[in-house]
């Protein structure tokens, strides 16, 4: 059976909150979204605009699966959701292919308002900080690790083709949730930055505690030559995680 689509694309379920109303309701990733409240919808903003114009208790989707058309209904949790992730997925005309729009296919189902005091919160932000800097610096070695042993880029890592996807995915989602991905964008990136690799930050940082440690200057020449070295793995690194991106974009 054949579906006609309109618009060349459709909001897609790409995952469900564990034990949420639509996991409990028996939706399932990979699921297209046509109609919420008996409302056409082909977008994820869509989809929670029509999910909060109602304040009704209860929320009806109707989903394309495969060849069949299914209806569900739920009731939402307290935040007015149902718990599903959103992404984009594009039907091209006349292309043998369909694509999703996005590395992380999301929508913010909740953000939690939290105020601390003047004198706690930037105590707090310095945990957060630490904690989600400790998560990136293990995660960089892993991918690291694995670049070196296998030759392959593991799974989650995404380069400028995936970056720009995913800022297309929480720009949809709202002012807040794009300042929240770009922060840890932004933390991110600085603890790339002193990673202790050659032509790193951290990689210098590492060859003057080095110096610091023997009491007298390195060779510059190897020096250089290490940093060279680094550089050119790192450019190696970009154009196979921007490979991987752009194979991921037409699987």
């Amino acid at each position: 059976m054949d579906f006609l689509l309109p618009q060349p694309h459709r909001a897609l379920i790409s995952g469900l909150v564990p034990d949420s109303p639509a996991e409990l309701a028996g939706l399932q990733s990979g699921d297209l979204v046509l109609e919420v409240n008996g409302q056409p919808v082909w977008l994820p903003q869509q989809v929670l605009s029509a999910l909060q114009a109602s304040q009704e208790p209860t929320v009806k989707y109707k989903v394309q699966r495969g060849d069949q058309v299914l209806d569900f209904t739920m009731t939402k949790n307290e935040q007015g959701l149902v718990g599903v992730f959103l992404g984009v997925i594009y039907f091209p005309e006349n292309q043998p292919f369909s694509y999703y729009d996005g590395v992380a296919l999301a929508q913010v189902t909740a953000i939690q308002p939290v105020q601390y005091p003047v004198t706690r919160a930037p105590l707090e932000a310095l945990s957060e900080i630490k904690r989600i800097g400790g998560y990136t610096l293990v995660s960089m070695g892993g991918v690291f690790g694995s670049i070196f042993t296998t030759g392959t880029v593991p799974e989650g890592v995404s380069g400028p083709v995936g970056i720009a996807q995913m800022t297309g995915v929480y720009l949809q989602e709202g002012f807040v949730a794009l300042m929240r991905f770009t922060a840890l964008l932004s933390l991110s990136l600085a603890v790339l930055n002193v990673f202790p690799f050659p032509a790193l930050d951290g990689g210098r940082l590492l060859f003057l505690g080095i110096e610091l440690f023997r009491g007298k200057p390195l060779n510059s020449k190897w020096e250089g030559i290490i940093h060279s070295l680094g550089f050119i793995f790192l450019l190696m690194v970009i154009l196979l995680v921007t490979f991987k991106d752009i194979q991921r974009l037409f699987q």
